[in-house]
Parts: structure tokens; C-alpha cells; sequence
């Protein structure tokens, strides 16, 4: 732990923070720091070799000096823990930079070599954390070494090192597909400073056995981490430094010191703590940019548009946990399929979102592109409107039968579900729908909804739950992810910390389900795509090695071919339900700010926080 420091240092942040503030307003601080700025007050041209920029008077006051935008965690309550089970994922982006290895936003260089299976990031050597250290890829190797220690057989490194300062290399045990590695970087959070985090480095380090190192991960995962200590210590490293912290807000200034200061306008931006009202909030115009998009139906100020929009990777569905006496047959699974009434969770849960018409475990787009239209075309069907008569005689088939209103298996036994649900309002509201459809169907239904860190310990590492309503992969843009045998955001044939040992071992063992999920290992599945029942021989396949063998092919080729096994056997087997596919972007007030509107380059996972960082929101001025 960090002890915090003085006041006479805390003095001179102080004093830096009000210098910032009078270079701010009195001087442009050279023709390319307030680049592509733009409204009705006095401003210079120049051009620095991209083209015309304007900037802004020296003199020229901002319509709006502080931009803000909302979220649901009182700042105060936050541990910023990179190891806890709750970490603060969407806060996170305004303390730490966050890599992004297509744009090389962060890194200087990112390459993987094939033949020796290593991967090697570059760090730049201008960037600092905000109490002055360096950035050094010694930070990132602490972060990546504690993940491998915590169980080095499982882990797909065989082994982590710095060769300096600015180089960092990851070993792999196996071959590494370069494309799905390169997707997969994105998304790092560099935020382990060696304060925090060497003295459990060490830990690990020192720890004799497995049986040592899960104590040092229970340890960890309990870690506290404060805003305050944050805050007091400069632990960030992002281009906007955290100047305040209370149970109302977080408050965020520009560096001038940063990089990137030459792209940032911006000079504040405030993160307010609503936990509710948050469209009343939009209504009364108290805020400049939030995540997600605005509903047609949005009765707000004119001013505050959606500014970016696409289709998002992040899926959502409705996950089964296979250890259920009842999930575990498919007929049973495809009573649901039927029964499950895709619009009416649309509807609720976000109405611009898209139902996914067929179960690949993809999105129509990533499936068309991946199967091709052929095999695409031949994929089975299930309806996206209820159709409670197809739900009856897949149940019936099964040994099913209704008695006094309620649904009894086949020994007579009344057929309960628990409904497993995270507090965030969407996803509430998704679990909520689901939950209702089948208790008015007939089945014994209990909900719970549960906060964060309850959730995913419960549906992570307990599976203790019978249905929730989730994502499906993660933020990664590779149909790989939507098979993960680790994530609840996949498969899910294995735990996340032994996945990697525990499945080549079950399957060794000849075991035919994931005794952690209840799946099959190695299904079998029609030889005619689309079909919905074995007809002769069928054709046998293991999960685990087309998922492990993607991950280290080098011709697209293979990759696809395995991507088409995995989606005919979802098609076939409805391991879980491919619900919906949102619509990803942000919306910002276009008033006061210019906005990068239909910019193609923010439509990212996280596209807000990029455009702010990266200098894309820009002041209007007077």
C-alpha cells in the first residue's frame, strides 16, 4: 500500500493543476493543440502538414467549460483493484491507457514473430504516470507475469520479460494465430504501478505450489485500492489526470504534460454519480456525452444526437448452465428456443438492437461473412416470436407434460429454474422478460439479481445459477470469441483459471461432459448442415481442440474451417441462445462540443473514451 504523500506535494500538484488552467485560457499553446475546432468565436488558421486546423482566440471563451457525462458507481465505493472480481471496466478508461493494437494508439509497435512464438509491444518513451514516473514495460510485465503465476501450467504464456525499458516479450507455449492475438491485446489496461502491485508479484514469486499461489489469488482479489489513493498518488497515466473524487463525482483535467495534450481540447470533464433518472438527466440537458445510443423516441434538447453507430460484437443471450437436469437435454433447450420470445426482450431491453435470426453463436453479419451465404442459408431456423405450440411438443417429446398449470418431468417432478441476474439495467430488464415468458408458460421460476462482484463470482467461478441473461463475447472482433471454452461470454466448457490444463485432462480421462458446466466435450453432430436431428451416422467433434487449435493457426483457411464446425454444432445443439445484437455508439451534445459525427474510427469498443483522449471532442466557443 502506498503511503499517501505530503502536503507540500500535494501543494504542488495543486499549483500545476491552476498553471494548466491560466495556460488554458490564456493562450491556444500552438496551432496544432486545438486542431479541427470550430463555432462563431474569433479563431486563427494554420496548417501543420494534415491540412487546415482552427483554433480558437486566445481570448475566445468555450460555450461549455466542463464536459460531463454520467455513471452508476459512486466513485467513493470503487476499488480500482486491476485483480479484484469487480473491477470498474468503464470507469477504468479515464484513469489508464488502455492498448489498442490495430491503431497503435499507446504502443509504438506491436508484432508477433511466428517461428519463435513470441510477441513483442514497444513502449513509447514519452509517457508518463501522472505523478511523473515513467511508463516502462516493466509496469505491463508485473500485470502479465502475476495473470501467468497465478497458474503458470494453465496459462497460455510460457513465459514473460522486458529487454529494456521500452520492450516487452510474451513467449507462447503454442503456436499463436497472429490475427486473433493482435484483437485480443486490445483492450489492456497498462494500470499496474509497481506500488501497488510488485510487493504481490513477489508473492507469487515465492509461492512453493498451486496450493500457495490460489492463497496469494484469494488475497489479492480482496485487495483494496481507493479513489483516494488514486487520486493522492498520481496512480493513473491517461491524458486526463483525476483532480477530485466524492460520492457525487469524479473530476478529470487535461495534462499539458501528456503526449497527446496536442490533440486534447477538452480541458475538464466530469464524471457524475447517477444511479438513477438517467434519461431525466439527458431531458434537463445536464449532460455532454454518454455511452450506448439515444432511443428514437428521445424527447430530449435537439442538440444531444447520436454521434457514432454501428452493430456491436457484444451479443447478448440467454446462457444455460448445462449441470441442470433439465438444460441438459436439447429438446428441452429447443422448448425454449420456441418458447423465448425474442421481440418482447428487444423491446424492453433495448429496441434498437437487431434479433439474431439464426443460431451460429454469431451475429448475422460475422456469420455470413464466416460460412459464406450457402452454408449460411442452410443453417436451421428458430422462430424470434413466441410459438408456444412448437415449446409444448419439444417438452412433450422429452417425457414433458403440464399438471394444474405447471410443467412436471417425467417422473412427475415439478420443473424449477433459477434465474441468475446482474443489477444493470439492461441486462435486468432482458433476465426479467425471459424470467416472466417461462413462469407464464408454466415453469417454477426464482429470480435473483445480484450486484457485480455477487455475479460474477457466482456465474464465473460457481456456476451457481440454472439461466441468466448476459453478454456473448466481450468486446473481441474475431468469431473465435463466441466459443471461448473459458468465459461465460462463450462456451464456458471450463473455469478461467484452469481451463487449459482441466479440459485436455477430461478428455484424456474419457469424460463426455464438462464436469463444470455439464457440456459435451466431443458432441456429435449431423452430417447435413442445418439439420436438426442425427440421420445415420452423424459426425463427432471436440469442442476444446477446435477452439485451442484456432488459436494457433496461421492460415485463415483452417481457422474458418473450424469456425463453420463450431457454428453447425450450435446450430445443431442451442448450447445457449443468441438473443440480440445491440446497436454500439455514443451521443453528445453537438451544441457546445463538436463531435466527431459518423467518424469511422469511433466506431470501437469504447468509442467515447477514445474520441475524448484522442482529441476527437473539441469546445465550441462564444
Amino acid at each position: 500500500m502506498v503511503a499517501n504523500r505530503n502536503r507540500q506535494e500535494s501543494g504542488e500538484r495543486s499549483q500545476r493543476r491552476v498553471s494548466r488552467r491560466r495556460l488554458l485560457t490564456v493562450t491556444a499553446s500552438g496551432a496544432a493543440a486545438l486542431a479541427g475546432c470550430s463555432g462563431d468565436g474569433s479563431t486563427t488558421t494554420s496548417t501543420d502538414g494534415t491540412g487546415d486546423t482552427s483554433t480558437p482566440a486566445s481570448d475566445a471563451e468555450p460555450r461549455d467549460p466542463e464536459l460531463v457525462r454520467k455513471v452508476g458507481r459512486i466513485p467513493t465505493d470503487v476499488n480500482w483493484n486491476i485483480f479484484g472480481p469487480d473491477f470498474p471496466w468503464n470507469l477504468a478508461r479515464g484513469l489508464y491507457h488502455v492498448t489498442r493494437p490495430t491503431q497503435l494508439w499507446v504502443l509504438d509497435d506491436w508484432s508477433y514473430d511466428t517461428d519463435e512464438q513470441i510477441e513483442t509491444w514497444t513502449f513509447p518513451d514519452n509517457l508518463t504516470w501522472w505523478n511523473g514516473d515513467q511508463v516502462t514495460a516493466e509496469h505491463q510485465y508485473i500485470s502479465d507475469e502475476i495473470s501467468r503465476l497465478q497458474n503458470p501450467e494453465g496459462s497460455s504464456m510460457k513465459r514473460v520479460w522486458t529487454e529494456d525499458d521500452r520492450t516487452l516479450k510474451r513467449e507462447y507455449k503454442k503456436p499463436q494465430n497472429p490475427t486473433i492475438l493482435k484483437e485480443s491485446s486490445t483492450g489492456t489496461f497498462l494500470a499496474a504501478h509497481p506500488s501497488l502491485y510488485q510487493e504481490w508479484l513477489e508473492k507469487y514469486q515465492d509461492a512453493a505450489d498451486q496450493s500457495a499461489r490460489d492463497s496469494v489469488t484469494q488475497e489479492l482479489e480482496k485487495f483494496k485500492v481507493t479513489s483516494t489513493e488514486i487520486l493522492d498518488n498520481g496512480l493513473g497515466n491517461g491524458p486526463y489526470e483525476l483532480t477530485e473524487a466524492n460520492n457525487q463525482a469524479m473530476v478529470f483535467e487535461v495534462r499539458t504534460d501528456h503526449p497527446w495534450y496536442q490533440d486534447n481540447q477538452v480541458e475538464t470533464y466530469r464524471v457524475r454519480a447517477i444511479k438513477e433518472g438517467g434519461s431525466i438527466i439527458k431531458k434537463q440537458d445536464k449532460l455532454d456525452l454518454g455511452r450506448g445510443l439515444l432511443k428514437s423516441s428521445f424527447t430530449g434538447p435537439d442538440h444531444l444526437q447520436n454521434i457514432t453507430e454501428s452493430r456491436s460484437v457484444q451479443l447478448r443471450k440467454v446462457a444455460f448452465n448445462h449441470t441442470n437436469e433439465h438444460l441438459q437435454k436439447r429438446k428441452v433447450r429447443q422448448a425454449l428456443a420456441h418458447l423465448i420470445d425474442w421481440n418482447s426482450i428487444i423491446a424492453n431491453q433495448q429496441p434498437q438492437a437487431a434479433a439474431v435470426p439464426k443460431q451460429t453463436g454469431m451475429g448475422k453479419r460475422m456469420a455470413k461473412q464466416w460460412l459464406g451465404d450457402e452454408l449460411y442459408g442452410k443453417m436451421a431456423d428458430y422462430p424470434i416470436t413466441a410459438d408456444p405450440e412448437g415449446a409444448t411438443k419439444y417438452l412433450n417429446e422429452a417425457g414433458y407434460s403440464k399438471q394444474g398449470g405447471e410443467w412436471v418431468d417425467p417422473d412427475g417432478k415439478t420443473v424449477s429454474f433459477n434465474m441468475l441476474s446482474i443489477n444493470w439495467g439492461a441486462f435486468t430488464k432482458g433476465a426479467r422478460t425471459v424470467n416472466s415468458q417461462m413462469n407464464q408458460f408454466g415453469f417454477d421460476m426464482n429470480f435473483e439479481g445480484v450486484s457485480g462482484g455477487v455475479y460474477y463470482k457466482r456465474a464465473r467461478n460457481q456456476m451457481d445459477y440454472d439461466l441468466t441473461f448476459f453478454f456473448h463475447n466481450n468486446f473481441l472482433n474475431h468469431p473465435i470469441s463466441y466459443f471461448r471454452s473459458s468465459q461465460i461470454g462463450g462456451l464456458r466448457l471450463a473455469n478461467l483459471e484452469n481451463y487449459g490444463t482441466q479440459l485436455p485432462k477430461w478428455l484424456d480421462e474419457g469424460k463426455e461432459r464438462s464436469p463444470f458446466n455439464g457440456m459435451p466435450l466431443t458432441p456429435e453432430i449431423p452430417t447435413e448442415p442445418g439439420a436438426k436431428e442425427i440421420s445415420g451416422d452423424g459426425k463427432q467433434i471436440n469442442l476444446w481442440e477446435l477452439y485451442d487449435e484456432t488459436l494457433s493457426a496461421e492460415s485463415e483457411a483452417q481457422t474458418r474451417e473450424n469456425v463453420r464446425l463450431l457454428a453447425r454444432y450450435w446450430n445443431y445443439d442451442l448450447p445457449h441462445l443468441v438473443i440480440l445484437q445491440p446497436k454500439a455508439g455514443f451521443w453528445g451534445d453537438t451544441k457546445d462540443f463538436d463531435m466527431p459525427v459518423d467518424d469511422e474510427t469511433y466506431e470501437i469498443y469504447a468509442g467515447m473514451h477514445a474520441a475524448l483522449k484522442r482529441g476527437a471532442i473539441k469546445h465550441k466557443y462564444k
